[in-house]
């Protein structure tokens, strides 16, 4: 788009603005003529990697004013926020101020140091199990069976 519009010499401002839920299988009407809708949509809700992605997709292609629509909840617009702090000159959302980065809020707790969960490109590249369309029905335990049973004694 960005580049289109640059070979035709206009210069606009463009926006983007998606739903909170992954429809690749959704009609021309969008979501609400899917079967889940409204009442069984949330196992389809983005993920904050999902919208850290985006952000950065939407950003590159052009997109100034990058917000969210039907099922977009604040971890999503903290997600874009965090995602475009060095494009809006490290300027964040009040909540990162406080909190720090989602994508970094597990490196405080002692019990996941050598955790890859630690680590954003372990979050950036999981494929979440949700239920969605081409999504596992389960997700790989990132942790061993063993890992697991001693993690879950330790509560």
């Amino acid at each position: 788009m960005k580049a289109a519009l640059e070979k035709a010499g206009v210069q606009a401002y463009l926006a983007i603005q998606p739903y909170g839920y992954h429809t690749p299988d959704a009609s021309l009407t969008g979501y609400i003529a899917m079967a889940e809708f409204p009442f069984a949509v949330e196992p389809r809700t983005l993920t904050r990697a999902d919208c850290h992605k985006y952000a950065l997709a939407a950003y590159e292609a052009g997109a100034r004013y990058i917000a969210g629509c039907c099922g977009f909840q604040p971890m999503h617009i903290r997600a874009v926020s965090e995602a475009l702090q060095d494009k809006r000159d490290g300027r964040v959302a009040p909540v990162t101020q406080h909190y720090g980065k989602w994508l970094n809020c597990m490196e405080s707790q002692e019990r996941y140091k050598e955790d890859d969960r630690t680590k954003a490109e372990y979050w950036l590249s999981l494929c979440a199990a949700t239920g969605r369309p081409s999504n596992p029905a389960i997700s790989k335990p990132v942790l061993t069976e063993e890992e697991q049973l001693k993690e879950s004694a330790s509560f």
